[in-house]
């Protein structure tokens, strides 16, 4: 707990989970290269890639030599993204994106990230990666902005726009 002008706040110190959508707090976010960020804002949505079976392991229980180095070949059981967005309370709104790269391959770290992003465009092209030339939204990305979209406005708009831009 904190002290802000008299008040009690709690705060929450795990990442939120899917029953928290939709829920104003305040969170402490740990990432990886830093100290942790407080957000007081409103959780929209969050999404996962996590696989519940390994594939591509070639009878190796973390993959073989090359498993990881393409696309095709990676394993969503024991290396998986969590993207998570905010949108502050406080004047002027901004967007806040967490992202969380899991994995349960010895030797290898958990990677969280913090950004913000000042209007819903921003956080969508920030998701946004180069696949074969061309611009897309990976799957758990449409999923927490199609998610964050029924909770925000200016989200849904700017998701709308940007399919239509990419169709």
């Amino acid at each position: 707990m904190t002290t802000e002008t008299g008040l009690m706040r709690k705060i929450n110190t795990r990442p939120p989970a899917p029953e928290d959508v939709g829920r104003t707090g305040t969170w402490e976010l740990q990432v990886s290269d830093g100290a942790p960020v407080l957000i007081e804002g409103t959780f929209l949505g969050m999404s996962s890639s996590r696989r519940p079976s390994h594939e591509n392991h070639d009878g190796s229980p973390y993959g073989t030599d090359g498993t990881w180095t393409t696309t095709n070949q990676r394993c969503s059981a024991c290396r998986w993204f969590e993207p998570r967005i905010f949108v502050t309370t406080a004047e002027p709104h901004f967007f806040g994106l967490y992202k969380m790269g899991w994995t349960i391959v010895p030797e290898e770290t958990v990677r969280l990230s913090y950004v913000e992003a000042g209007s819903a465009f921003e956080l969508i092209e920030s998701m946004a990666i180069r696949r074969q030339g061309k611009l897309v939204l990976p799957i758990p990305a449409r999923r927490v902005i199609a998610q964050a979209a029924g909770y925000d406005s200016e989200i849904r708009d700017a998701y709308l726009d940007w399919r239509r831009s990419t169709a």
